[in-house]
């Protein structure tokens, strides 16, 4: 499956399933009359911003963007055009498109070979700070989907127990 597309482009499209998964759901949150195009970007920035200052502390060289990778950066383009252009669509919807984005993710990422960025990253840790920002990055986000779909799963039943409930 790894030979389908090129690693640069197996990474812009986790990145953008991603990035447009924690988007989508994000303003499922947001009051409908609120400025979600400007919280939408504020949440894209604070969340570059916490990558990128992790990257600082944990990496020896002081490089706070080695993770920018092409990919990557093409990932972030379009998961933002895309989790802002779902903005008007309903709820419902963006949380349906937010689902899926989470399961074909989960699916490739457990089906892909790991990638070779990854020792990259392990030969310029720095010692102690690593198990720390590197475990609790990783740990999020093993965890981050499947707690986003069973949030999903209970949102889709509260809302299909007050149908049911309406039309008895």
């Amino acid at each position: 499956m790894a030979a389908w597309l090129p690693e640069d482009a197996w990474e812009a499209l986790i990145t953008t399933l991603n990035l447009f998964a924690a988007l989508a759901l994000a303003s499922l949150s947001v009051r409908r009359h609120a400025p979600r195009v400007r919280l939408m970007l504020l949440f894209i920035v604070v969340a570059l911003g916490v990558k990128a200052g992790a990257t600082f502390l944990q990496s020896q060289s002081g490089l706070a963007f080695d993770w920018a990778t092409p990919g990557g950066l093409a990932g972030l383009g379009g998961g933002a055009l895309l989790g802002l252009l779902a903005l008007r669509l309903p709820r419902s919807a963006r949380a349906s498109l937010a689902a899926g984005a989470l399961v074909v993710t989960l699916v490739l990422v457990n089906l892909l070979p790991v990638n070779p960025y990854f020792d990259v990253v392990l030969a310029d840790w720095r010692q102690g700070r690593y198990l720390h920002f590197n475990g609790l990055a990783r740990w999020l986000a093993w965890v981050w989907p499947y707690a986003a779909l069973v949030w999903l799963a209970f949102v889709v039943e509260r809302v299909w127990l007050g149908r049911r409930t309406r039309r008895a």
